[in-house]
């Protein structure tokens, strides 16, 4: 009613000012797509509010098919209705991830175990209580060193025990039999948009990453 333009289904793949090295453009534009056309739109100010996307964890076998963001899984399951998953390992604890991993096991996913590094869990403990009731098993001062499938997928992984200290591995290890290993270890902000207008970004912890 305001006279909004607004355009659903679209993603904006691209930000790009003039600049010398791109002398082509007349000013700033945008670049967008959807199901049919990509083109550019030019504009004079651009406000990203792209919000925030999983971090990934590195380990053996974290490309395998079935290694996912939690907050990725928990769209896939709700909005889309598109996640082939049965039993689930959650790593990392903190509040948004249980309340993901919450809501996936409405969509009939089975948190088999939680893995959190610190000797505690992050997150709210109201939330951890229902997971608990519905048979994850808690793994506080552990780490995952692997995962376990073929090319289809994951079929288990393997957590360790951490030292007392936290910071190296006891030796101890154990299998968990999951199809899906949930990523929830931190969430960082999306800036993939606004580094590619050339702006300058800083690292600030207190604020979530870059």
């Amino acid at each position: 009613e305001a006279g909004v333009d607004v355009r659903q289904g679209t993603v904006a793949w691209g930000l790009f000012p003039q600049r010398p090295t791109a002398a082509w453009i007349d000013g700033a534009v945008a670049g967008l797509a959807d199901e049919d056309n990509a083109w550019l739109l030019r504009f004079k100010q651009v406000i990203v509010a792209a919000g925030r996307r999983d971090m990934g964890l590195a380990f053996d076998g974290w490309d395998r098919p079935g290694v996912m963001g939690v907050t990725a899984a928990h769209r896939l399951a709700t909005v889309y209705e598109a996640l082939e998953c049965k039993h689930a390992v959650l790593i990392g604890s903190d509040t948004q991830a249980l309340v993901s991993a919450h809501a996936l096991t409405g969509k009939s996913v089975h948190i088999a175990a939680i893995v959190e590094q610190a000797g505690q869990v992050r997150g709210d403990p109201a939330l951890l209580q229902s997971l608990v009731e519905q048979g994850a098993q808690v793994l506080t001062g552990h780490v995952i060193s692997g995962t376990t499938g073929d090319a289809f997928g994951v079929q288990r992984i393997t957590v360790v025990a951490l030292d007392e200290a936290g910071g190296h591995v006891s030796g101890s290890s154990r299998e968990i039999h999951c199809d899906t290993v949930l990523l929830g270890v931190a969430a960082i902000p999306a800036i993939e948009l606004v580094e590619a207008t050339g702006v300058s970004t800083s690292f600030q912890a207190e604020r979530g990453g870059h």
